[in-house]
């Protein structure tokens, strides 16, 4: 007995529930969430590519104005002169049979030995003074070896002594290294002459 009113009271009570809940389903207010009125949108926005890419030029730097030629002071005289023998057996130079005198100093070293024709300087440069030398007044010498090559061209130019010390060294070099001679000729060939020797002196007029 007591059973049957348990289940029963149960039973009335999910009843009573379920109605319940159905009524509220059917009488509730239910709204739809509201929606925005406007849509919030994303704007893409494509931004062009430069066509031209800027390009930054240097600018050169304006040309120097070219120096002034400076007047010289004194004249160079680039005499002949008689090289010491002292001075000459200490650097242990080879006599010469022919020695040639041709105004920048005698030829003092020896050359390919043979016959045929003489050694003939065709072109000659002055060298040109050292500014500071011919300020100071300075005068001096250099002794030089330079090879003879068979187009008459000079190379492989030494400065085996100078005075003053280096002074005169490079103004001596450059100007020898511009001078032309009819190279020595053996049965009709031009040869290579080796281990020849000048004198240049530098000297102001007075």
């Amino acid at each position: 007995m007591l059973r049957a009113s348990a289940a029963f009271l149960a039973g009335l009570f999910v009843t009573l529930s379920l109605f319940y809940f159905m009524s509220r389903l059917i009488t509730g207010d239910h709204q739809l969430p509201k929606t925005e009125d406007s849509a919030s949108f994303i704007e893409f926005v494509r931004l062009k590519s430069q066509d031209q890419v800027e390009t930054r030029q240097r600018k050169l730097p304006e040309k120097p104005p070219e120096p002034k030629e400076t007047p010289r002071m004194d004249r160079m005289n680039v005499a002949s002169a008689d090289v010491p023998t002292q001075d000459l057996a200490q650097m242990n130079i080879p006599a010469m049979d022919l020695p040639l005198n041709f105004g920048g100093g005698p030829l003092l070293g020896g050359a390919a030995g043979g016959g045929g024709s003489e050694v003939m300087p065709l072109v000659r440069m002055e060298p040109q003074y050292p500014r500071k030398a011919a300020m100071m007044g300075v005068e001096g010498w250099v002794v030089l070896q330079f090879d003879i090559t068979p187009a008459g061209t000079v190379s492989n130019v030494r400065v085996m002594d100078s005075h003053p010390r280096r002074i005169f060294d490079r103004s001596a070099r450059r100007a020898l290294l511009k001078w032309k001679y009819r190279p020595k000729v053996i049965e009709g060939k031009p040869i290579v002459q080796e281990g020849l020797k000048v004198k240049i002196d530098f000297k102001l007029e007075s």
